[in-house]
């Protein structure tokens, strides 16, 4: 629909804000809000079929946010 459209653009220029934020100061979760199972006798269990996206900016990390970034960071690069 138009409005989901509209939305994926907001979203959009919130990631290309390249010039305006500084360090560790955006942060998107994603909140499943409706789950589904998927039709058929196939592998995996269920599927979310609906989420919310909370997309922040600004503020400051604290001291166990930073931490907790860096630890992160150094995994996936390991992965």
């Amino acid at each position: 629909p138009k409005e989901e459209l509209e939305y994926m653009d907001m979203l959009l220029s919130f990631f290309l804000m390249h010039d305006r934020f500084t360090g560790v100061s955006r942060k998107v979760q994603l909140k499943p809000l409706k789950w589904c199972r998927p039709k058929g006798d196939g592998p995996g269990g269920n599927r979310v079929a609906r989420v919310q996206v909370v997309a922040k900016w600004g503020g400051e990390l604290t001291k166990l946010g930073r931490t907790t970034a860096e630890q992160l960071g150094n995994r996936l690069r390991q992965e």
